[in-house]
């Protein structure tokens, strides 16, 4: 059961897999090691870590590690960064519409349907916001027709600075809301976006115009800025820098893989191999940020290594760190560039953090590690009203038999 310990001002959370679901079998016991891992990362930092676990996974990582701290519940997959809410700030949180094209609609339905169930037993009277696209946003009849659902974007695919209200997306944003721009679609086939489970879901799509990069960056702005503050969206002065998205992995779209903040005006970005690549996206972010922002050249040494389904391998990502309120983590892979990430995190923070290596080899084949795998709450909102809500659903479920699954 949860602790009333640390529960006033932040908290990370992990959905190891919930026994029905069969996908990661093969790196269960991978994944309660990293877990493990990073449960004792964070302990060290001071923070408190918690997993969103069923029944029997419960067990497993309270026989095995130990490792008690769960919240009785299920989520349908392990990569909560992505289906999960988004914390804008203090008091703002969002959950962005989950359908990514690399999945495909059964897929789709488990995840999200778990996730929004598992929302409102934590903030029952609606304190998460979903992120919409209605509001006064030039477009086409269907286009305005399509849009009204929500913002299509995972957790993975923005990296938030709260403090600066900054943001990065990666031009996927556009491709999966092409009402962003005013058009039914930017794929190749011309159709409106649709889940497929394809590898590159947008192979052959035309290439996106300066136009429509500026005019998704407004409306972009525009909508987080409203969900900030619904009565007083012009005063908030949110900025949005938008990016090709990453060289040789085109499944996820993510820009996790890409740039992560290391400070409020401090930006890693992946040092690719190409010159020319590193310099197109430095001016990407240059345009939008100016000389308010210092972009920090990080390691990066992808392997060429995929899963299942041809997702891309982590490994080599570097820039795939969680900030929290106490530490970075930062994914280790045992390789000499380990220590240079580690080095320049704590170069660059900006103010006393902890900088933590997790060791992140044995999932990292699976397509992501620290971040990807790993959400982070806090302030009054979240790290109080929203914590004693977890300890709440943890004691009403914790001798229950967990949800049955649907699949």
């Amino acid at each position: 059961m949860l602790a009333l310990t640390a529960c006033c001002e932040a908290l990370i959370l992990l959905s190891p897999p919930a026994h029905h679901y069969g996908y990661y079998d093969s790196k269960r016991s991978a994944i309660y090691s990293f877990v493990n891992t990073f449960f004792e990362a964070a302990a060290g930092a001071g923070e408190q870590l918690y997993v969103v676990a069923d029944n029997r996974t419960r067990r497993d990582l309270s026989e095995e590690y130990g490792l008690n701290d769960a919240i009785v519940g299920v989520l349908d997959d392990i990569w909560i960064r992505d289906f999960f809410v988004t914390q804008l700030s203090d008091t703002t949180l969002v959950r962005f519409g989950y359908r990514p094209m690399y999945l495909n609609q059964q897929e789709i339905s488990w995840i999200d349907h778990s996730a929004r169930r598992f929302v409102e037993q934590i903030w029952p009277r609606g304190e998460v916001s979903l992120l919409s696209g209605n509001g006064p946003y030039p477009c086409l009849k269907d286009a305005c027709e399509m849009r009204a659902d929500s913002l299509v974007l995972d957790g993975g695919g923005i990296v938030w600075e709260p403090t600066t209200l900054r943001a990065v997306v990666t031009e996927r944003v556009l491709r999966d809301n092409p009402w962003l721009v005013g058009r039914l679609s930017l794929s190749a086939d011309g159709l409106p976006p649709r889940p497929m489970g394809a590898a590159d879901p947008y192979a052959g799509a035309p290439a996106i115009t300066s136009a429509d990069l500026e005019h998704a960056k407004s409306v972009l702005e525009r909508l987080l800025a409203e969900a900030l503050s619904p009565t007083n969206a012009s005063g908030i002065n949110v900025t949005v820098a938008i990016v090709p998205e990453e060289p040789s992995a085109p499944r996820l779209g993510h820009v996790d893989g890409i740039c992560n903040w290391l400070a409020p005006s401090t930006l890693a970005l992946s040092n690719f191999s190409d010159p020319s690549t590193f310099a197109l996206f430095a001016a990407r972010l240059a345009a939008a940020f100016g000389d308010d922002v210092n972009i920090v050249p990080f390691p990066y040494y992808p392997s060429s290594d995929v899963w299942k389904d041809g997702f891309e391998s982590a490994e080599g990502v570097y820039v795939n760190f969680a900030r929290t309120r106490y530490a970075i983590y930062v994914p280790t892979f045992g390789a000499p560039a380990d220590s240079e990430a580690l080095a320049l995190v704590a170069e660059h923070a900006d103010r006393p953090l902890a900088v933590v290596g997790v060791d992140a080899r044995a999932v990292a084949i699976m397509g992501g590690s620290v971040r990807c795998l790993s959400t982070f709450l806090w302030g009054a909102t979240a790290g109080g009203v929203a914590l004693i809500a977890l300890v709440l659903v943890s004691i009403l479920y914790a001798h229950k038999e967990s949800w049955e699954p649907r699949h």
